[in-house]
């Protein structure tokens, strides 16, 4: 359904404003699952092993092991609480215990998985950053990161505010605050690419009637634990990966999906309660495909930390980093539609001068759902303690960003070597190639084929009504 009245940049207050002074922003290192939140269900899959490690509502903490995927046969093997592990996505999460799992398994394959997990290590030592939970306030990089994480009074006050019929602002509970540099930095909403936001929005609604019947003929329905363990069994077998990045699955966390590191080893989460059966797929391209690939392409370069990047002068990785990993998500859809990073770049930009509650009213006019509107609100409002004051998280605004910036330079970036580069821009790669290490790099399959991929490109482009023109306007 279209909005009641037309919405254009004009009819919106177009400033970029920094957050109210009183705004708290605050996050926490996780420790311990939250266990206030009985109904979520947190699982970790270490594909390499085949273990299947979990916590339901009504289990108190147990290993499985998957004896048979094709039938959906689980045996349990073990009783053993699951120690807990650091989840850069959300609370702490049951995450597999190598040292448990070595014992269910016969000495040769023991020495198999300790060759292959060494090697893996000893090759991939720069992968993924870890955090620690000794400090009092977290880091600028650590704030990204943990910015996903649901507050761990979610549920409370999620029932609170739908009981206030919708009038009541969530006190949400982050526990440790960020330093304020990295609040701040991460306060200011734009409104660069508002108007296309909107007209993005506004054909998708057009086309589909409504946002609910267009996440439902787009994204399918949901997927089971099993489905999603299978459908990232075979991705990882497909791009030739498989045995080195273990899938937590869980609710605990507001995103779809992310990648981190649980003690050096490569975890991708995946939100169950958001994994339909046609969005998946391109959430693995998404974090596999781009992330995980241009992380250990990154780790092989001259600029691999900090310094490194200081050394090189190296522009920030995003919006190119995420506005590559937001096209591979939609690149085989048959529509490759960009409503969702849209809708999240305008509802970021009116939380900057809205509350909760009216943020949740506003967004009415797109979102008739109540569940889809907390989702958008809880998003943009992360991280900020007292949502009646006006504030926001800007990160997920780098999405539109950067697949606008993409999509405007696509003839001249050549994308098989801005992965293999690792961590870069599209802006440093012809002025870095010739110190770059471009030895055996990770490329994905959908990568190969440069016409094919193309191809995709332009469909993206005329699905979502972006000219050339318009795009040379918006972007430098």
């Amino acid at each position: 359904m279209e909005p009641d009245f037309p919405l254009t940049a004009r009819s919106i207050r177009l400033t970029t404003r920094p957050v109210n002074a009183k705004v708290n922003l605050s996050v926490p290192i996780p420790k311990t699952r939250n266990p206030s939140i009985s109904s979520s269900r947190n699982v970790s899959v270490n594909v390499s092993q085949k273990v299947l490690t979990g916590k339901t509502k009504n289990d108190s903490g147990r290993k499985y092991v998957l004896s048979s995927l094709t039938e959906g046969k689980v045996s349990q093997v073990s009783t053993l609480p699951l120690s807990p592990k650091k989840n850069l996505s959300g609370p702490t999460s049951n995450t597999r215990d190598s040292s448990n799992c070595s014992k269910m398994i016969s000495a040769n394959e023991r020495q198999k998985v300790f060759t292959k997990r060494t090697k893996i290590d000893s090759e991939k030592k720069h992968v993924l950053p870890s955090l620690t939970q000794e400090k009092e306030h977290i880091t600028k990089n650590e704030y990204i990161n943990l910015v996903g994480m649901k507050p761990s009074n979610f549920k409370r006050e999620k029932d609170r505010f739908f009981k206030s019929n919708f009038m009541y602002n969530p006190q949400f509970d982050f526990g440790k605050p960020p330093l304020p540099s990295a609040s701040v930095q991460h306060s200011q909403a734009s409104n660069r690419f508002l108007q296309v936001a909107i007209n993005i929005i506004q054909n998708t609604l057009k086309k589909y009637k409504n946002y609910e019947n267009y996440e439902q003929v787009t994204g399918g329905n949901l997927l089971t634990t099993k489905q999603i363990y299978q459908q990232a069994r075979k991705y990882m077998e497909t791009e030739g990966c498989q045995g080195e990045i273990a899938v937590n699955i869980t609710e605990d966390v507001v995103s779809q999906a992310s990648m981190g590191t649980v003690k050096r080893q490569p975890t991708m989460t995946i939100n169950v309660s958001m994994a339909r059966e046609q969005w998946l797929q391109g959430t693995l391209r998404h974090e596999i495909g781009t992330h995980y690939f241009r992380t250990v392409n990154n780790s092989k370069q001259p600029w691999n930390n900090s310094k490194g990047r200081e050394k090189y002068g190296l522009e920030p990785a995003n919006p190119t980093e995420e506005g590559l990993a937001t096209i591979h998500s939609l690149l085989f859809h048959p529509d490759p539609d960009l409503c969702r990073v849209a809708l999240l770049y305008y509802t970021i930009y009116q939380a900057s001068s809205m509350s909760f509650s009216e943020l949740f009213e506003h967004l009415k006019i797109f979102v008739k759902d109540p569940d889809a509107r907390w989702y958008y609100c809880v998003r943009a409002k992360r991280g900020q303690t007292d949502t009646s004051q006006p504030g926001c998280c800007n990160k997920d605004q780098v999405y539109l960003e950067g697949v606008l910036h993409i999509l405007r330079h696509r003839h001249a970036i050549d994308f098989k070597l801005l992965m293999a580069m690792g961590k870069v821009s599209y802006l440093d790669v012809n002025r870095l190639k010739k110190v770059a290490m471009l030895s055996k790099p990770r490329i994905p399959n959908f990568l190969k084929d440069r016409n094919q991929y193309m191809m995709r490109l332009e469909k993206i482009m005329q699905v979502n009504k972006l000219t050339d023109t318009v795009l040379r306007k918006l972007v430098d």
